[in-house]
């Protein structure tokens, strides 16, 4: 679904662009029972698509049993974090995990209205940066750079663009506890900002 957003972003094949409504922006582009045509698994994750884990995950493209299969684990999760840690570990693990799923889905509305926040890169898409957004998911609000960038694991391009995801990748890096890290040379940035 990430993929084909950024192959169509805000346009009527964006699956959970704010043009299609906030509400399906935010969570209507999950009640679907069937990937549309154009957002084919098998094209548009052709790496992804017989790896064990995504397979099972994915429950075969049946997304009700997908989303039960990730509700039931959440909750099984938190019940053993009750009974091994007490309720202050398991209701800490519940609001983290709530953040987790809020964050990214309002990052996906928020990041695609172009009042809310600037572009550092032009593109033909909406994204735009929205500095309280990059706080709450620690970086991905730098969105306009993820989309001038899509395969960076760094989004803050500029000095005052904290970046928390990019630091803690890159002391892994540092450590050798990350390999494969990709980031674009100061160059390309400059070139797109200077263009």
């Amino acid at each position: 679904m990430h993929r084909a957003h950024h192959r169509y972003a805000d346009t009527p094949l964006d699956a959970h662009s704010p043009h299609r409504g906030l509400f399906n922006a935010y969570v209507g582009w999950m009640t679907p029972k069937e990937y549309p045509a154009h957002i084919n698994p098998a094209v548009q994750a052709r790496d992804l698509i017989n790896d064990p884990l995504y397979k099972f995950l994915e429950q075969g493209g049946r997304w009700h049993r997908a989303h039960l299969l990730s509700f039931a684990s959440c909750v099984l999760f938190r019940l053993l974090l009750l009974v091994c840690f007490g309720w202050i570990a398991a209701l800490a693990s519940a609001v983290a995990g709530a953040a987790v799923w809020v964050i990214p889905l309002m990052l996906n509305v928020v990041c695609h209205m172009p009042k809310l926040g600037y572009k550092t890169f032009k593109g033909t898409d909406d994204s735009v940066n929205v500095w309280w957004v990059a706080l709450l998911a620690l970086g991905e609000g730098w969105h306009n750079n993820h989309h001038a960038f899509p395969g960076s694991a760094k989004t803050g391009m500029l000095w005052h663009e904290i970046d928390i995801s990019w630091l803690t990748i890159l002391a892994m890096k540092n450590l050798g506890l990350a390999r494969s890290v990709h980031e674009p040379l100061p160059q390309q940035v400059n070139n797109i900002i200077h263009s």
